[in-house]
């Protein structure tokens, strides 16, 4: 029937929404407990200094990456969807823990205070 293609058109396009808007909000969530995290324990337990010019290229490059979500490739639900923001903070604290952990591991490993591998790459320390 001609009415019901509209009605699960609108169906369809409002899950994919939905699941956009999910997937946006678990980068964001995931996003800002990695910042926050990695600059809180680089600054405090590495007494690493950032630059102000790594603050605004950051916060270019995540506004740019958040833009990359809104056109991602998703498929609707078969069935109607809620928001479980409880398994949603928890699988974003997850990914953002461990993008703290391997950038902290990084950062530790590209500093010649505390590990000097630079030169048996043959490499000038940074």
């Amino acid at each position: 029937a001609p009415g019901l293609s509209t009605i699960i058109t609108a169906i369809n396009r409002s899950r994919k929404i939905f699941n956009r808007l999910n997937g946006y909000v678990l980068y964001r969530m995931a996003s800002s407990v990695l910042i926050l995290g990695f600059f809180f324990l680089s600054i405090v337990a590495l007494q690493f200094d950032f630059p102000t010019w790594v603050l605004i290229l950051l916060s270019l490059v995540n506004d740019f990456t958040a833009m990359a979500t809104s056109k991602d490739s998703c498929r609707p639900a078969e069935e109607p969807l809620k928001w479980n923001m409880v398994h949603t903070t928890i699988i974003s604290v997850v990914i953002g823990l461990v993008g703290v952990l391997e950038n902290i591991l990084l950062l530790w490993l590209s500093d010649p205070r505390y590990v000097s591998w630079w030169s048996g790459w043959g490499l000038e320390e940074l």
